[in-house]
């Protein structure tokens, strides 16, 4: 029993040491970037470039480190821009019909009175002509948000089955003087057998600031409609990477009558689709799938109309779809042909998103590597110090510079099956074994040992 318990504890003094996390080397890694650290120590963040997930192996980006230049891994946090604290948010505005007469002097005389903190109280009736008519012009007060709203959007009774307005927007800070912010606007509320297209936003020009009124006026189609309610967008407070759309190549291999199938070649973070109809005037109605392997199952993320409408001189195409984030690989487009009309074209399937932010800590400045792309390396979680500074400073992280892509060990090192558990978990499963073999083995010697007992007496 005491050689067993010898045998044992050997094992044990051997396997221990080889359950320490495993040190990746560079050369394990396909692709690097170097990373220019600032002289100033401490916290740097930089945001990850959309070529990353082209190689990346996981979706969960486990397969990326950052080294210093003597090999040392340097630990690391991969964050996502905040959704929740960035969605744009909606408030309902003031509004003001304005109706215009004819002054002495044949122009157009709209009275409009405030008080003394700007609040519209006294708009000029309408005209007895007037009167049962749509507006041909709107006043709209944007003060009640506290920061200037970064689209409008209207809601409206219709007077006509089809609605296609042409709009002129034009702002001001005192009522008196008036510059133009966007000289044609187009709002639409088209129907076409069970689809409905609808347009119902104006986006405002960026970088225009210092008005608090904006006046809404038709150039064409405007008596088609009586706007009922106005909602200021707000734009999402914190500074987001910057959005980035990738083409998925098309899959020409033999499909379902009605479907097609796309390849992103890689694990970008999608939160956003859209479909490039090739065609002047193109409608379908169809369901957009992804999946993240040839053997998964398809899960669907939208389903509904995608156009891109010529009407007139005016060109109408629908706004990008908003999706659950997803890293899936494979997509799917299956068509209702019953409500489209597309021909023989392939459309494009464009994914777009925004990317990680990495976090890490600069002890001494110098010039770091960020590796990526393995099939050998596993989830690292970052330590809770780092976790904890990031939520505490991430904002006021100095950003660190990037140069060109460089190889490491090549494109051979994204061949091969994914690692699966780290080889920590795996010599701890075979301790955990061992122990359980020796707790067996114990119990069949105490039993053989009173069998033997009672069989002397």
């Amino acid at each position: 029993m005491i050689s067993v318990l010898r045998v044992f504890f050997l094992l044990v003094v051997l396997i221990w040491p080889a359950t320490g996390t495993a040190e990746h080397q560079l050369n394990d890694f396909a692709y690097g970037f170097r990373i220019a650290a600032p002289e100033k120590t401490g916290l740097v963040k930089l945001v990850l470039p959309e070529s990353i997930y082209r190689h990346l192996v996981r979706a969960d980006g486990g397969d990326i480190r950052v080294f210093r230049m003597d090999g040392r891994v340097v630990p690391h946090l991969l964050r996502r821009p905040d959704a929740e604290g960035n969605l744009s948010r909606t408030q309902a505005l003031p509004f003001f019909p304005l109706y215009s007469g004819t002054a002495p002097s044949g122009g157009r005389d709209v009275r409009i009175r405030t008080d003394a903190s700007g609040a519209v109280l006294i708009l000029s009736p309408p005209p007895a002509e007037g009167v049962g008519l749509p507006a041909p012009a709107y006043l709209i007060d944007i003060r009640p948000m506290e920061n200037r709203p970064a689209a409008l959007r209207l809601s409206w009774q219709r007077h006509q089955p089809d609605v296609l307005v042409k709009a002129r927007l034009e702002a001001s800070k005192d009522l008196t003087q008036w510059h133009l912010l966007a000289d044609i606007v187009t709002l639409a509320d088209i129907r076409h057998g069970d689809l409905r297209l609808v347009n119902r936003e104006i986006a405002l020009p960026p970088g225009q600031t210092g008005f608090d009124y904006l006046r809404l006026s038709w150039r064409s189609g405007g008596d088609a409609i009586t706007v009922e309610k106005v909602e200021g967008i707000s734009a999402p407070q914190d500074s987001l990477p910057p959005r980035w759309w990738v083409r998925a190549a098309y899959r020409s291999h033999p499909e379902t009558p009605g479907s097609m199938q796309f390849d992103s070649r890689g694990v970008f973070p999608v939160d956003r689709i859209d479909l490039k109809l090739s065609q002047g005037n193109s409608l379908l109605s169809g369901s957009v799938l992804s999946r993240a392997s040839e053997q998964a199952i398809w899960r669907i993320h939208y389903r509904g109309p995608f156009y891109h409408l010529k009407i007139k001189d005016t060109t109408l195409h629908h706004d990008p779809v908003v999706v659950p984030e997803t890293a899936d690989r494979y997509w799917k487009l299956d068509i209702d042909n019953r409500q489209s009309g597309l021909g023989g074209s392939v459309p494009e399937l464009m994914l777009g998103g925004r990317s990680h932010e990495l976090f890490f800590i600069v002890e001494r400045s110098g010039v770091y590597v960020l590796a990526y792309g393995s099939r050998k390396a596993t989830l690292s979680v970052p330590p809770p110090e780092l976790a904890e500074k990031v939520a505490m400073q991430g904002a006021q992280a100095s950003v660190a510079d990037m140069g060109p892509r460089m190889a490491l060990g090549g494109p051979s090192r994204l061949e091969g099956p994914v690692a699966g558990a780290s080889g920590r978990m795996m010599s701890l499963s075979t301790l955990l074994l061992g122990c359980v073999l020796l707790l067996a083995f114990f119990a069949w010697w105490v039993v053989r040992r009173l069998l033997s007992r009672d069989a002397m007496f």
